[in-house]
Parts: structure tokens; C-alpha cells; sequence
């Protein structure tokens, strides 16, 4: 699969295929895919699994369609149900070859992690918010999607990671304390790719104190 490779759909960043794959399943997800590419017949199965990919990157992606999946639990449920159901026919189409049901196993792993995610969010929310509102007061812990896009920067690579949280503290002073406080957590509870992922990319942003 060629480096610059743009197969995976709904993608509107300039990451290619590589790095969204990487970011969603790590360097051997990426590998999986290539030797699979190379094998390709009609590319049927092949497109309904990129766009698969494709689904869970643009939701992670955009705090806009994250923040309509926290809340309207139904229609999550509906998006992670067409995503399983698409997982089947493609497994149903596999013929069992061990590395399709490799790429298949690492997929399912991906949909329970951002299942799992969705919905503990509201939680880590409140966790965040109880941790962060004696310093900055609650009012100025922001989660709201425009927010959180708005402050997006290179120096948390936009193209792939959204902020979880975004933090104004009322005066400078209180900035130090924020960072503080939020350096000490594990950053991989908050908007975290999955585990297989590469050691940079659980991690979602940096603090987002100012």
C-alpha cells in the first residue's frame, strides 16, 4: 500500500491511509492491510472494511459527529451496529483466511474499545470537570464541540487528534496549577486510541490549559 494511499473514505484531513491506520491499529494493522491490498480480486470486502476504518476515524476525528454519538445513544447504537453487521459479510466473504480474520479480529477489538469509550465518556467528563473546577472554576472546563475544535494546533497534530477537553483558567496564574493537576493523570483514559496503537498516539492531546 503505497505511503500516500488515500483508499480510506470520509478522511478530510491531509493524513493519509498509513498514518489514520496506524493511528487507529498500530504499525501491524498497517501491514495486515498492504499484504491484503497486494491480494486483491474485485476489492469488494476490501472497500467495506476501509470504510469501516473510515467511520471510526472521522468519528474520532470530529468533535462535532463525537459529541452526536454521546448524545443520541440510539443512534450510536445504530452506528455500531451497521459497523459490526459489516464486519460479519466481510468475515462471511473471507473464505477463513487467517489474515483477513487477523485484520477482522484487530477491527472488533477497535469497535469494543470505542464502544467502551463512548460510553464511559460522560464519567471521565465529570472526572475532569471535579478535578479542574476548585482551580478554574466549572464554567471554564469546556467539552463543547466548536471549542474543542477551535483550539485545535499543530502541536497536538490536528489532523488526527481532537482535544478531550478544552480549560481557560480565569488568570495566569492558575494556568501552572491546571497543567499541574492534569500532567499527573494517565492520558490514555481520555479519548485514547486503542492499545495497539503506537506509543504516541494514545496519547490525545496535550493539556489543554492556557
Amino acid at each position: 500500500m503505497d505511503a500516500a494511499l488515500r483508499e480510506i473514505p470520509f478522511n478530510y484531513t491531509s493524513a493519509d491511509d498509513r498514518l489514520v491506520a496506524t493511528f487507529l491499529g498500530g504499525e501491524a494493522l498497517w501491514e495486515r492491510l498492504e499484504q491484503l491490498r497486494a491480494r486483491r480480486v474485485t476489492g469488494r470486502s476490501a472497500r467495506l472494511l476501509l470504510r469501516i476504518f473510515g467511520d471510526l476515524f472521522v468519528h474520532r476525528r470530529n468533535a462535532f459527529l463525537y459529541q452526536e454519538l454521546l448524545d443520541a445513544p440510539r443512534r450510536r447504537a445504530r452506528l455500531l451496529r451497521r459497523l459490526a453487521t459489516e464486519l460479519a459479510i466481510v468475515e462471511s466473504s473471507s473464505g477463513g483466511d487467517p489474515l483477513v480474520l487477523e485484520v477482522l479480529t484487530t477491527t472488533r477489538e477497535l469497535l469494543a474499545h470505542f464502544a467502551h469509550e463512548l460510553g464511559g465518556a460522560a464519567r471521565e467528563r465529570r472526572r475532569i470537570v471535579t478535578a479542574l473546577a476548585p482551580i478554574v472554576g466549572q464554567q471554564n472546563v469546556l467539552f463543547d464541540p466548536f471549542t474543542l475544535v477551535s483550539h485545535a494546533t499543530d502541536a497536538t497534530d490536528w489532523r488526527l487528534f481532537c482535544r478531550a477537553w478544552w480549560s481557560r483558567p480565569p488568570a495566569r496564574s492558575r494556568s501552572a496549577r491546571c497543567c499541574g493537576r492534569s500532567a499527573r493523570w494517565d492520558w490514555r483514559r481520555f479519548r485514547a486510541a486503542p492499545a495497539r496503537a503506537s506509543p504516541a498516539a494514545r496519547y490525545p492531546s496535550a493539556p489543554a490549559a492556557r
